[in-house]
């Protein structure tokens, strides 16, 4: 099992800035997801290993400098055919992501349903999936004068995304750490439960 796949399996178990929309809603957009709270991780992998081929540069050096996952709550909403993905509560962040049926796409937990996105903004960590663990403090930049592009594939029901993003994106702190990635840094989103 690839160390994406067993982050995906983990993050089940344990379950604003505007882009451009990713392409013309369309009528399977509405049977992607549910309307609701979702929990959200961005992880700065140095690689990422798929099944499907070599290891991907990610986030050269986010380990070393004590960079890691970013963990929070986004409401996702059905606006005009899109899925709006937006914080929770202004402590997560500004940031918009949108999507609409597309491929299935490297690092998509099931064949169920492929998806393609966009995105940009800031997303803070809000939470952790760790029992009595402290919130980490830890931060991802997405898009940076253009949106990141969200890949990637939907479960049958829409309680389980992921996949990977490429494009321009910086994890950092609270202390003005920043670490640049250059390559596919993954996304996992779970629902938790209705607005």
């Amino acid at each position: 099992m690839s160390r994406l796949r067993a982050i995906l399996v983990a993050s089940v178990l344990l379950s604003s800035s505007c882009g451009g929309s990713p392409t013309a809603p369309s009528a399977d957009a509405a049977r992607l997801f549910r309307a609701g709270v979702y929990a959200l991780s961005v992880t700065p992998f140095e690689s990422v290993s798929l099944s499907s081929g070599p290891a991907m540069p990610g986030c050269p050096g986010a380990g070393s400098a004590g960079i890691h996952v970013v963990y929070s709550e986004v409401t996702l909403t059905l606006e005009g055919g899109i899925w709006h993905g937006r914080p929770l509560s202004s402590a997560a962040g500004s940031f918009d992501f949108q999507f609409v049926a597309g491929p299935v796409g490297p690092g998509a937990p099931s064949d169920d349903g492929g998806i393609a996105g966009t995105g940009s903004g800031t997303i803070i960590s809000t939470f952790t999936p760790i029992p009595q663990a402290p919130v980490p403090d830890t931060r991802v930049m997405l898009g940076g004068g253009a949106p990141v592009t969200l890949g990637g594939g939907v479960s049958s029901g829409g309680l389980v995304a992921g996949g990977l993003v490429s494009g321009n994106v910086v994890f950092g702190n609270s202390s003005a750490l920043q670490v640049v990635c250059s390559g596919a840094i993954p996304w996992f989103m779970s629902w938790r439960r209705s607005s």
